[in-house]
């Protein structure tokens, strides 16, 4: 009988096993780090298509509240200073209830939040009595950088024979994080019914 010698059974040296294991760490630790950033990308960009639609939302459903007023106040803002809103802030409309026949106002003010480099949020204030105290009131959106960056919200414009209410919205969706990457929403309204009225 003839002896026949086992195949080399060597396995790996300890130094082999650490070197290899060293490297399959760094590669699992590189893909982590890629996934985490890929993440938070991800959540920034939800982060600003939400607040990008939200103000598109807002400004929507200003316009469409402006075209069925009979008048519009950006001047006498009395009833917006009451409620931590300056000059600019505050949109005050006017406009006949077609179930009582009455004059209803609604009335939009944007307020300012966590100091002077906080988030504008805008609100819709609607079931108001003449005095605009208001039964309700909505959120529209809540991360406007209007009043850090000195743009007011509402604004007449008289620069043609008819006024229209001009409406800015300063976005900063990602203003937690980095300093820019601001969008300036401008749209421009009328009342159907302002003749012999100034905005």
């Amino acid at each position: 009988m003839r002896f026949r010698p086992f195949a080399d059974e060597s396995g790996f040296t300890l130094v082999e096993f650490l070197i290899a294991f060293g490297i399959i760490a760094v590669l699992f630790a590189s893909l982590g780090g890629l996934m985490v950033s890929g993440l938070r990308t991800n959540r920034f960009a939800e982060q600003e298509t939400a607040s990008l639609d939200s103000a598109r939302i807002a400004q929507g459903q200003i316009q469409r509240d402006l075209r069925s007023a009979v008048a519009a106040d950006t001047t006498t803002n009395s009833p917006c200073v009451n409620n931590g809103a300056p000059a600019g802030y505050c949109l005050l409309l006017y406009y006949q209830s077609p179930s009582t026949g009455t004059t209803d106002q609604i009335r939009y003010r944007a307020t300012q939040t966590g100091g002077p480099n906080g988030p504008t949020s805008l609100y819709r204030d609607n079931e108001c009595d003449p005095a605009f105290t208001c039964a309700n009131s909505r959120l529209l959106v809540d991360n406007l950088d209007n009043r850090h960056q000195n743009v007011p919200m509402f604004a007449c414009d008289v620069t043609s024979s008819y006024p229209q209410i001009s409406v800015s919205m300063v976005v900063s969706p990602l203003s937690a994080v980095q300093t820019s990457g601001t969008l300036a929403l401008n749209t421009r309204a009328r009342p159907r019914n302002i003749a012999g009225n100034s905005c």
